[in-house]
This record gives C-alpha cells, structure tokens and sequence, in this order.
C-alpha cells in the first residue's frame, strides 16, 4: 500500500485560502478608495463652511466692504450712462448713492425745444438765462471767471398740462447739463434728520456732476408754506436744510476755501428747476430764491396749431386731407397735453379698423377650410389689414377723436371744479370749528 501511493501521481489542489486572500484585498482598495472620498469631501465641506462663515462674518462686522462694491458697480454704471470717466474716480456718500437713481445723462433725454410748441416767449426766457450760460460754460471753462451769472433757481408754474416739465427735460438736453430729477419721495424719510441729511446729500450730487439741473416737480408738495400752526419739526428742519444748502449754490467752492478744486470735482452751474400748478402754496423764502419766475399759459390758436405739428412729426398724415388749421380753431381750452391726447384717440380711430379686420380674417380661417376661393378671400384680408395699418390719418379720424375728447374734457373739467368746491366747503367747515373752539 505504500509503494503504491508513493508512485501514484501528484494533483495540485488549488487553495481557498489564496482566492480569500486576493478576494480581501480588493475589498481592503475599495474601503481605502471610500475612505479618500469621504476624507476629499469632508476637508472641502469644512473648507467651504469655514471660508462662507468668515465671509458672512466679515460683511456683518464691516458692511463698508459690500457696500463698497455696491458703490463702485453704481460709479461704473453712472459714469458709462453719462459718458463721464471722471465719476469712476469721485468718491459719494450712502446718501448720494441712494439719489443716484434719479440722475439722467442728456444723451437720455428724448425731448428738445423742437417737440414743444406754443411757447416761444418763455424758450426764449430759459434759453437765455439757463441754456446759454451752461453751453458757454462747457465749450469755456478755461474762462470761469468771464462766463455769464446762472440763476441758481427757475420756477415753471402754470396750469396743468401746459408743458412745464417737457420745459425741464429740454433745458437739460439743450444745455448738455446733468438732469436730476427729484421727487417728494426720493428725499422724504420717515426717521428723524434722514430727510436732512438727503437734501445735503442732494446739492452735493449736483455739484459733483455739474453743470446740472436739479429738478422738482409739484414742488409746493416739498417746501409749502411754514407756519405755526400747521409744521412740523421734522419738515421745517429739512426746508431749513434745503435752504442753506440753495443759498450755498451761489458761492464758488474753488474761491471759499482759497483752493482750486480737482478736475474729478468740476464746479459748474448748478440751477434747481421747481414746478408748480400751485405757486401760492410756496414759502415766500422759496420764491425769493427762484428769482426767474416763468408762466406756462395755456395755448392759442397760433401755439395749438404747433403743437398739432409737433405731436404728428412721427405720424403718417396729408395736409390734402387733414386741416390742421380747424382742428386748431376747434380746440379752444385745449392744453398741450389735451392735445397730445386728441391725436392718441385718433391714432384709436385707425388701429380700432385694423382690429376690426384682423377680427374678420380669423372668422374666415376658422370657419372656411376649402382653399381655393376662400385661401383667395384670405389673402385678400391679409393685405387689407396691412394696407389699414400703413394708411394715413385722415379728417375722419380727427372728427371722431374731437367728439371724444370733448366729453372727456368736459368730464375732466367738471369733476376738477366739484373737487375745489369740496375741498373749499371742507376748508369752511375746519375754520368754522376752530372758530366755535376758541369761543
């Protein structure tokens, strides 16, 4: 038996220790492999955690950096709108940049002298005294001593609609001058002092970006009339304010310190612009600083004429078949905005036809599926509806718009003079108390 198993040939038996051994290992690189990962992510986790945190934590301790980036993106934006590189370089306070919104570059305006009519006498009036100063001062500032007085206050007052602000806009675009145009809202604030420290804020931002117009409309809604009785602490601080920083406007930085000013901070006209429909309601220390007082009347003839004209320079129309001239004898009490809207509604007249067709032709796709004949009748509207929509105006269109806008004039006139007789009975009846109180 032993010789024989000596002798017998040997088999190699393959181990299961080997496939185990080999089975771990693979096992071992892939918890390693998970192990690396996880380790990757948790250190950029911490990272992003740690670097965010720090971030935060610095804007919340020092909220000069945001805000400085704020300012600089805002300068950025200005400077391009105003195609002013200097302004990059001008430093501004919070407040100046929270005005910085209401500032608009010449380039932006759309309106000149030539888009108002009807006003010759008072063009002439602002073109000397505002326009003609400012041009002289850009194409010579090399003689600032020699240019012309620019009056540091302008009121535009009349009734309403008769173009006061188209005035103030066209000033600026003539002029080639800043436009900061300032509501009630953008410098009235409910804290205390804030409202203040706007207006500084305000005047300081004109001078910076002279030469400028700074311009209020319903300025009587900012700096009414002051009394006793009915101000506040808080509004007559910040027309006190307002008033100091105006009187300012008439001195010149470079002379009151005894230096000369950098080119990033030019000292040029700075002209506050107000208008009003109310200018009894203005504080007399208003109106004596506003020395060039200018009344927009409402249109005659002659000047409703050039308004048409100036309203229809865009539109299609034939004197063959409009007479401007009636249209102009027929619009009496018209203003200027009356009359912008008179040539709206018979713009109405035109696109109502061009509706009225586009109507039709979507009745005749939707109910007509042959195409012979009918795809003739489609194509038939199609070119109607273009030929109505390129058309002219007509007398026709004018007729119809002039029956129109007399009744809603009439409506207009007579809910305005209900209002007056409401607030008057209201004024009667407050004052009637007061009376009976102190009796």
């Amino acid at each position: 038996m032993s010789s024989f198993s000596s002798n017998s040939p040997k088999v190699d038996v393959p181990l299961q220790s080997n496939t185990t051994n080999s089975h771990d290992d693979e096992v071992s690189w892939v918890l390693f492999a998970y192990d690396v990962i996880k380790f990757g992510v948790t250190v950029g986790l911490t990272y992003y955690v740690t670097t965010s945190t720090i971030s935060l934590l610095k804007k919340a301790l020092d909220p000069s950096q945001s805000e400085g980036m704020n300012a600089l993106n805002a300068k950025k934006l200005l400077a391009k709108r105003l195609k002013r590189p200097e302004v990059e370089t001008m430093e501004f306070s919070s407040y100046e940049l929270k005005l910085m919104g209401d500032v608009v570059g010449a380039d932006e305006i759309d309106v000149s002298f030539d888009d108002i009519g009807g006003l010759e006498h008072e063009l002439d009036e602002v073109k000397d005294n505002v326009v003609l100063p400012i041009q002289i001062y850009n194409n010579m500032k090399e003689y600032g001593d020699l240019l012309p007085p620019c009056p540091t206050g302008i009121l535009l007052y009349g009734a309403p609609g008769t173009g006061k602000t188209l005035i103030a806009k066209a000033i600026a675009k003539e002029a080639g001058a800043t436009f900061v145009s300032i509501k009630a809202s953008s410098i009235l604030d409910k804290w205390f002092g804030e409202s203040d420290r706007l207006v500084s804020a305000l005047f300081s931002l004109g001078r910076k970006l002279s030469p400028s117009v700074i311009f209020i409309d319903e300025i009587e809604t900012v700096l009414k009339k002051r009394d006793a009785m009915s101000s506040h602490q808080a509004s007559s601080s910040m027309q006190g304010v307002f008033l100091a920083e105006w009187d300012g406007l008439s001195i010149d930085p470079k002379k009151a310190d005894g230096t000369t000013a950098s080119p990033a901070t030019p000292n040029g006209p700075v002209v506050l612009l107000g208008a009003t429909n109310r200018p009894n309601d203005l504080d007399p220390a208003i109106l004596r600083r506003m020395p060039v007082k200018i009344q927009t009347r409402m249109p005659d003839e002659k000047g409703r004429l050039e308004i048409l004209k100036a309203h229809l320079k865009t539109e299609d129309w034939s004197v063959m078949q409009i007479n401007l001239d009636i249209i102009a004898q027929q619009t009496v009490g018209y203003s200027g905005s009356d009359i912008r809207e008179l040539v709206r509604i018979a713009n109405v007249q035109r696109a109502k036809e061009m509706t009225s067709l586009v109507r039709n032709l979507q009745l005749t796709t939707s109910s007509k599926g042959k195409i012979g004949e009918d795809g003739k009748r489609i194509e038939d509207s199609s070119n109607a509806v273009m030929k109505v929509s390129k058309r002219p105006l007509t007398d026709i269109d004018f007729e119809l718009a002039l029956i129109k806008a007399k009744t809603i004039l009439a409506k207009t006139t007579a809910f305005n003079q209900n209002v007056a007789r409401s607030d008057s009975e209201n004024m009667r009846a407050v004052f009637g108390q007061m009376v009976m109180g102190s009796n």
